[in-house]
């Protein structure tokens, strides 16, 4: 019979050894991959929004221009570019890829649904490397009918407007 009990012992000291020993190894993976990987915020490049001090026209298509440089003003030309672009009191969020011209200059098509103040939200990304910076565009115009706006455009006219908004309208 202490056959038997001795079995048991090693079979069940085998399996929690294994246990602990996978459990070990996926835990040092998971911190390898979050220390090999990780996202590096920079905060020394900086970024030019060509044309920001012009009003846009609301239900038009326009081009949006972006040079980006690094920390010693060198373009930046082989980054991940996108651009979000929502209003305050608003639901929009319509976030677009940028695409580089030449030079550190990125475009992207926008398409904005009415008239106002919108906030740009420009992420970058570079290997590990993103750099993140917000600014702001004017629009003219009216809030546009589902045939002027952007398809990837979150408003609709169901959502509750901000006070000033709805004064406009009555």
């Amino acid at each position: 019979m202490s056959n038997l009990n001795l079995e048991k012992v090693v079979v069940k000291r085998s399996v929690m050894t294994i246990f602990i020993a996978m459990s070990f190894l996926i835990i040092t993976g998971l911190l390898s991959y979050a220390l090999l990987f990780r996202e590096n915020l920079v905060t020394d490049w900086y970024m030019d929004v060509v044309g920001s001090e012009n009003v846009i026209s609301a239900g038009t298509t326009n081009d949006l221009h972006i040079f980006l440089y690094d920390e010693e003003g060198n373009p930046i030309k082989n980054a991940n570019v996108k651009v979000i672009l929502d209003m305050p009191e608003m639901v929009h969020y319509i976030k677009k890829p940028m695409r580089h011209v030449e030079n550190g200059l990125y475009e992207a098509e926008i398409l904005l649904s009415m008239g106002g103040t919108w906030v740009g939200w420009v992420e970058a990304k570079r290997g590990s490397e993103t750099y993140i910076n917000q600014f702001l565009l004017q629009s003219d115009g009216k809030v546009m009918s589902n045939d002027f706006r952007d398809p990837k455009d979150h408003f609709h006219l169901d959502q509750p407007l901000p006070p000033v908004i709805q004064q406009q309208l009555d």
